[in-house]
């Protein structure tokens, strides 16, 4: 019996080693979620309760999320609707001079030529 050389080098011919296929969707549904998790803004409720911030400079701001808007109410009463931006990582809202940034609980916002001001979620 002879037996056939791949490629005629004298080695035999392999194949990639193969996942179990419980591991492999396990790693498959990871990664849809941790791909789904980016797109949502952070702390939002399926309700779309608002989240409340502090901010640094003594400023209190109040966010509702939509799908593709964030309502920022400022403490003077007034409310701005800031459509969602493309963003490289975490999330960006900006409208004019105004723009909310952030990942996780803590955002930045910032307002024409003031200072940005980075600022926290209070604890619900």
């Amino acid at each position: 019996m002879t037996r056939r050389l791949a490629h005629g080098l004298g080695r035999r011919p392999t194949t990639a080693p193969r996942w179990p296929r419980h591991a492999a969707a396990a790693l498959t549904a990871a990664a849809a979620f941790g791909l789904a998790g980016c797109a949502l803004p952070p702390l939002s409720s399926p309700a779309g309760a608002p989240v409340t911030y502090d901010c640094e400079d003594g400023l209190r701001l109040t966010v509702a999320y939509g799908s593709d808007v964030a309502q920022v109410s400022l403490p003077d009463g007034r409310t701005l609707a800031l459509p969602q931006q493309p963003s490289g990582s975490g999330m960006r809202y900006a409208q004019g001079p105004n723009e909310l940034r952030g990942k996780g609980s803590e955002i930045t916002w910032a307002v024409a030529d003031r200072i940005p001001t980075n600022c926290i979620a209070r604890p619900r």
